[in-house]
């Protein structure tokens, strides 16, 4: 009979990084940079209307170069009712010194950001792979959604939680 008890000089190991189990933290595709607001009430008359001429005047007078490599978030804080050429024209204005431009507030851009990260993976890496999405209070429940809705695809299994203590979620069944 063997003894099944490790002695005192043999190596700690650490069964869970010896396991196959590939635990994601989704916190590593956050967006890297800072975002900024840009809001299209301050080139409006009153705030409300846009008006060619009065629009550009004010477009001319915005200092550009605070959105230099920066995300940017374009919104209207008013009740302005605007057609799009006043949001392609930011757009433009935006191109050649913002590192990405898109719409809706700092926190609708960041999550449309982080979830693009997370559409970007290459599933490969994940495919006929045990996966964990690991559990952080910090990570909004869209993410793990879109994380979810792409790995479930590829993955054998999806799980929730810590390796120690996780919650299946999905388990592909094996064909006979």
């Amino acid at each position: 009979m063997s003894n099944t008890k490790n002695s005192p000089s043999d190596p700690i190991r650490n069964k869970i990084k010896e396991s196959p189990l590939i635990v994601l933290d989704l916190e590593t595709y956050k967006p890297d940079g800072l975002i900024e607001n840009f809001d299209m009430a301050s080139l409006l008359e009153k705030g409300l209307v846009a008006r060619r001429e009065p629009f550009n005047e004010m477009l001319e007078k915005v200092n550009w170069d605070h959105y230099t490599d920066k995300h940017v978030a374009v919104h209207c804080s008013t009740s302005a009712i605007l057609p799009p050429w006043p949001y392609l024209q930011v757009a433009s204005a935006l191109q050649p010194v913002a590192r990405s431009a898109g719409f809706g507030t700092r926190e609708d851009y960041h999550m449309e950001l982080w979830k693009s990260n997370i559409n970007k993976w290459d599933n490969q890496q994940f495919e006929g792979e045990r996966v964990i999405l690991k559990a952080n209070k910090n990570i909004p429940h869209e993410i793990y959604l879109t994380a979810g809705y792409r790995l479930r695809k590829v993955v054998q299994t999806l799980m929730y939680g810590m390796p120690a203590n996780t919650v299946p979620v999905f388990k592909r069944k094996i064909s006979k």
